[in-house]
């Protein structure tokens, strides 16, 4: 399959959010690295436009110290364009999914392969205007958003304090301040990586979609997150989240979340019918 459009982000450090338009929707881009001076930004982000009205968005955290992470994450975003590259152009909605899927156990086996302790995770969403499922192994999160606040789908983080959120054990802000919250149960690079994969659900008008790494979730709760991407323009929800978000992570106080960290996220809001 030819990808008409492609965009994808390797150690970015994006000083404005970028915003993008295609037959499937608004599309919108942060990219910062952890606020520490010399530090690259180990988390990645891609979406790769399909034709007709399909995109595929993706987020990727890197793991493992010096350039380790970075390479991690790269290998990820690399292997899925690679996958999409070779779909037929008549793929359907599954088939593509599938390619998806198989391209994480392939990019898995080559973090595995680098022999240096690596890890990434990996969020995938496979949208169009009518519908949306989701792929992900790791902390970094998908959710969907109606336009009154209501959240249809929160992927479940894949750590300790992700499963203990969700079967109630932890409300939303004993998760967001646990002390280990930073702990990963499941990742690329992980012999017994297990991929999760949502069910194909359909968007209302004016829903929006978040997919981002846990350098968003760790500073601003979800409530927050709710709020600021409801309604609005895209490009000004996103410049408010990473404003809130960096601040938080330079400037830390007692009642806020705050844990400095690389951060890419993207929003999408589908094209109306």
């Amino acid at each position: 399959m030819e990808l008409h459009d492609n965009r994808t982000w390797l150690k970015a450090e994006l000083s404005e959010v970028e915003a993008y338009e295609c037959p499937a929707g608004e599309i919108t881009v942060v990219c910062l690295g952890k606020p520490e001076e010399g530090r690259v930004n180990e988390d990645s982000a891609a979406f790769f436009y399909l034709g007709t009205d399909t995109v595929v968005l993706a987020v990727a955290d890197g793991m493992g110290g010096g350039a380790k992470g970075e390479v991690a994450s790269k290998i990820v975003i690399d292997t899925i364009k690679g996958a999409l590259a070779n779909l037929p152009e008549d793929s359907s909605h599954a088939g593509t999914r599938s390619a998806l899927i198989e391209a994480i156990e392939i990019a898995n086996q080559k973090v595995i392969d680098l022999g240096v302790g690596a890890g990434s995770t990996v969020a995938l969403a496979l949208v169009n205007p009518r519908e949306f499922s989701t792929i992900h192994a790791g902390d970094s999160i998908a959710m969907v958003v109606g336009q009154k606040g209501k959240i249809k789908v929160q992927t479940v983080a894949h750590s300790p304090v992700g499963y203990a959120h969700e079967a109630g054990m932890l409300d939303n802000e004993q998760a967001l301040f646990h002390p280990e919250r930073h702990v990963v149960s499941n990742m690329v690079g992980m012999e017994a990586l297990r991929v999760e994969v949502g069910l194909k659900q359909s968007f209302n008008p004016r829903d929006t979609l978040v997919l981002g790494t846990d350098g968003l979730f760790d500073n601003l709760s979800i409530a927050e997150i709710v709020d600021m991407i409801r309604t609005g323009p895209l490009e000004e929800s996103a410049h408010e989240m990473a404003q809130r978000a960096r601040q938080r992570m330079e400037h830390p106080t007692a009642d806020e979340p705050s844990k400095p960290d690389d951060m890419v996220f993207l929003l999408y809001r589908p094209a109306p019918e």
